[in-house]
C-alpha cells in the first residue's frame, strides 16, 4: 500500500499519516496544508494532531 504522501488527493479528501511518517516528511505536509489540505496525524491509529490551512484574513486585517 502506498504511503499517504505518495497518493494524489483532492483538497476535499482527508489525509491521514502516522506520526513517524509525519516527522519524516513534515516540510512536505506543511506545504500541503498551506495549499489548502487538512492533514490528520495519527499515533497507533488514533488521531493526535491536525495540520490545517491558515485562516484567511481580509485585506483590511493584514497590516
Amino acid at each position: 500500500m502506498p504511503a499517504a504522501l505518495d497518493v494524489p488527493r483532492s483538497h476535499d479528501e482527508p489525509v491521514s499519516v502516522g506520526l513517524f511518517e509525519a516527522k519524516t516528511h513534515l516540510s512536505d505536509l506543511v506545504a500541503r496544508a498551506a495549499a489548502g489540505e487538512m492533514i490528520t496525524i495519527t499515533k497507533h491509529g488514533r488521531p493526535v494532531a491536525r495540520l490545517v490551512p491558515p485562516a484567511r484574513q481580509s485585506s483590511s486585517a493584514q497590516l
